[in-house]
């Protein structure tokens, strides 16, 4: 019964949790260097229950049906065991573990043919370290029918010595993942309250004023802007200024939000580490001094249904003692160049009375889509109407 509970709970991390954070993408490195002394036990068992089947000689040439089905026989934790073990490329994971293990079912849907790491007359042509769980411990009808006692233990100690080995995998995942979200989000709350100091005078009473005025703006907001387009293949024509730098903010640099609150961007910094938006960053000798994002998402795109193959770039901040050197445009154009080929289109909005950030976009080749009214109550986009634009 234990076993049985054991399995559904592996089942249901699976299914839950583990499935879903891989498929979002690779684990950390600190989280792979934790799992190495797992995966090294991993093997461990591996080897030992290929000596037992080895010894039996059974597998060897045997067409019984246990490699049916052109489809990996990988799973979840397979693909950890993977990861821990350094493989870059891992193949595909094409079983899923659902609660019951009558449901379990392979995703490519191959029944047919022979698995391809299968080799006739010899068996798994995979090491035994890199196979599939499943794989290592599987014991079909005829291995039963001629198991003694001591065999059949042997077998039921190794499937659960590998259970607990992805029990720990599980752990070490899960924990990791809950502790990195949790350290970034009181990481972005406490860049957001200096953002609000640094807009706010640098004092707490002006940190909560301008919270207060953020939030009434985001309670009720009616705005006209200037909407603007560009096509993102249309030819470079901008060089950025001498001395100035230009490149995307990566999202594992320690001072990345120290260096955006330097240009002045304040509240923008609750965009960092939302999926779809990258910040930009342009330094003189080091030194931030201007900042903008791109959103592969956006709202208001959405609502005006312009939300296929384009980006809104927007939020953007320089410095004073730096406007007027051709940084804006340049960004504009930084920006473009990196989604070339991947979107078609670029945004970008400006209030109508902002003539200098509108010299700056017609000069990064961006030209008038028309006039906008949006409507913001509660913080959420709830109208937009783009209307042709007079002047």
């Amino acid at each position: 019964m234990i076993v049985v509970i054991e399995h559904f709970f592996l089942r249901m991390l699976a299914l839950l949790w583990l499935e879903r954070r891989l498929a979002s993408g690779p684990l950390r490195p600190e989280t792979r260097a934790k799992l190495k002394k797992v995966q090294a036990e991993l093997t461990e068992a591996y080897r030992s229950a290929r000596a037992f089947f080895d010894g039996l000689r059974m597998c060897v040439g045997c067409e019984a049906g246990c490699c049916a089905g052109s489809f990996s026989r990988f799973n979840v934790y397979d693909r950890i065991a993977q990861e821990a073990a350094g493989i870059e490329v891992p193949p595909p994971a094409d079983y899923r573990l659902y609660l019951f293990d009558s449901f379990r079912k392979n995703l490519a849907g191959k029944e047919k043919g022979w698995c391809s790491y299968f080799r006739p007359g010899y068996g798994c042509s995979l090491p035994v370290e890199l196979r599939p769980a499943i794989c290592v411990w599987w014991v079909c009808g005829r291995m039963k029918d001629c198991f003694n006692a001591d065999r059949k233990l042997f077998v039921k100690r190794l499937r659960s010595r590998i259970d607990r080995l992805f029990w720990r995998f599980a752990v070490i995942v899960i924990r990791d993942d809950i502790s990195w979200k949790l350290k970034f989000f009181l990481q972005r709350v406490r860049f957001l309250w200096q953002g609000l100091r640094s807009v706010g005078h640098g004092t707490t009473i002006g940190a909560f004023f301008t919270g207060v005025r953020f939030l009434r703006q985001r309670l009720l907001c009616v705005r006209e802007t200037i909407l603007y387009i560009r096509a993102t293949d249309k030819p470079s024509t901008i060089e950025p200024p001498a001395d100035i730098r230009i490149t995307p903010v990566a999202l594992d640099d320690p001072d990345a939000l120290t260096k955006l609150l330097a240009t002045g961007t304040g509240w923008s910094v609750r965009n960092f580490g939302r999926k779809g938006a990258t910040a930009y960053l342009a330094t003189f000798q080091g030194m931030p001094v201007a900042a903008g994002w791109l959103f592969e998402k956006s709202p208001l795109l959405t609502r005006l249904r312009m939300d296929h193959d384009v980006v809104y770039l927007g939020e953007f901040e320089v410095l004073p003692q730096f406007r007027g050197r051709g940084i804006y445009p340049a960004m504009l154009e930084a920006m473009c160049s990196d989604i070339r080929g991947r979107c078609a289109r670029a945004y970008a909005e400006t209030e109508p009375g902002n003539l200098a950030s509108r010299r700056g976009l017609e000069k990064a080749g961006f030209c008038v889509a028309g006039r906008l009214r949006t409507v913001i109550v509660a913080g959420m986009l709830v109208r937009c109407r783009l209307t042709p634009w007079t002047s």
